[in-house]
């Protein structure tokens, strides 16, 4: 990617090109933010190469001390240094490697019963927490992008519960006018609750009647 032009400074604006904030190095000065005070947004290349945009305010602050990688980093330390065997990322790392390896396992039959697996470099919890880093939020979980898939970066994702759901291989798909979704997905964009949809098909109602039947205003 080019790197932009700098601009020019106001003769109230200190030049801090080089100066060094946290891992981030400053390089030059690309323009202003929004705000009323309009603070000075400098490009600034981070330790490990990448390089971001910050404004004055978030350098003098100490708000913005990475490109990210230094909250991932902090994360991997804790792991190692002051043990994260009790901690909800650390359980889902194990909860995965127990549903691939463990036959004991209640998950073991969809998982590494039919050949799934994680990839060499998840075998360490540090690589993978550096790859996936710590969850979003307590209602994010671990999800794999394709269901035949294995356990890897490229195909794992943070998800709600809710989207995860949705991407079981055990959902039922309706085609219906050129496009297949899931219930939960039709339910939504139909306005038709899930459990009418569910009842309806089991009644022996067809896709088509199933999906274009108004519900009954009671």
């Amino acid at each position: 990617m080019n790197q932009p032009d700098a601009i020019k400074l106001s003769a109230r604006c200190k030049d801090i090109t080089g100066e060094i904030f946290g891992r981030l190095t400053v390089i030059i000065p690309i323009g202003k933010d929004s705000t009323r005070s309009a603070h000075t947004i400098w490009l600034c290349r981070c330790s490990c190469g990448t390089d971001i945009s910050v404004s004055n305010k978030s350098l003098r602050s100490k708000h913005t001390r990475s490109c990210g990688c230094l909250k991932t980093d902090l994360c991997i330390d804790r792991s190692t240094k002051h043990g994260m065997a009790h901690s909800k990322i650390y359980m889902v790392w194990s909860a995965m490697k127990g549903r691939c390896d463990n036959r004991a396992d209640n998950a073991y039959f969809n998982y590494g019963g039919r050949g799934i697996r994680y990839c060499a470099r998840w075998s360490e919890f540090k690589n993978f927490i550096n790859d996936m880093g710590d969850r979003p939020s307590k209602t994010h979980t671990l999800d794999r992008i394709d269901n035949d898939g294995d356990y890897c970066k490229e195909n794992c994702r943070w998800v709600t519960r809710k989207i995860q759901n949705r991407n079981k291989r055990n959902n039922v798909q309706l085609t219906y006018g050129g496009k297949s979704m899931c219930i939960a997905d039709w339910a939504e964009s139909t306005g038709i609750k899930y459990a009418t949809i569910r009842g309806r098909l089991r009644y022996g109602w067809s896709i088509e009647r199933t999906l274009t039947t108004p519900t009954r205003i009671r």
